[in-house]
Parts: C-alpha cells; sequence; structure tokens
C-alpha cells in the first residue's frame, strides 16, 4: 500500500485538533518527511493494523465454529508467555 505514485492517490480533507496536527509535524520533520508523506503513512500502517486484527479475529472465529478452542489454563499459560521466546 506505500509508495504509490500521486497519480494514483485521491484528496482527503480532515480536521485534526491543534495538538494532534503539531504532533504530526514533530515527527514528520524528525524524519525529514513532510507532513502529507507522514500522515498517509500513520493512515496506511493503521488500515494495515486494523486489517490484520480483523483477520485474526475472523480466524478466531471459524477456528471456535469448527470446536478448536482452548481451555482457561491453556489462555492463562499462552498470556504468561506472550514476548517470551
Amino acid at each position: 500500500m506505500t509508495n504509490k505514485s500521486s497519480t494514483s492517490t485521491t484528496p482527503l480533507t480532515l480536521r485534526i485538533h491543534p495538538e494532534q496536527k503539531a504532533m504530526l509535524s514533530q515527527l514528520a520533520e524528525a524524519e525529514n518527511r513532510s507532513l502529507a508523506n507522514y500522515a498517509l503513512q500513520a493512515i496506511e500502517d493503521k488500515l494495515a493494523l486494523e486489517a490484520a486484527k480483523q483477520q485474526a479475529i475472523q480466524a478466531g472465529i471459524e477456528s471456535a465454529e469448527r470446536g478448536e478452542l482452548l481451555s482457561l489454563d491453556d489462555v492463562f499459560e499462552r498470556i504468561n508467555h506472550w514476548g517470551t521466546v
């Protein structure tokens, strides 16, 4: 989704709080990028994250419908090991 030419984009106008615009500007400047480019990347990242989340939810629903469920103990075991190798 990233790095598409400007000819394949469409304008979007939105209103944000001044503090949000200031933060976007500051972050964009820190990465030597334009505000528009930084905002576009932020939107693309958020859309990708939400799409992955929805896909994982759907996969979980389908798994549950097949009867592939975890016990409560298994759930807690997995939670306790998140972020560990």
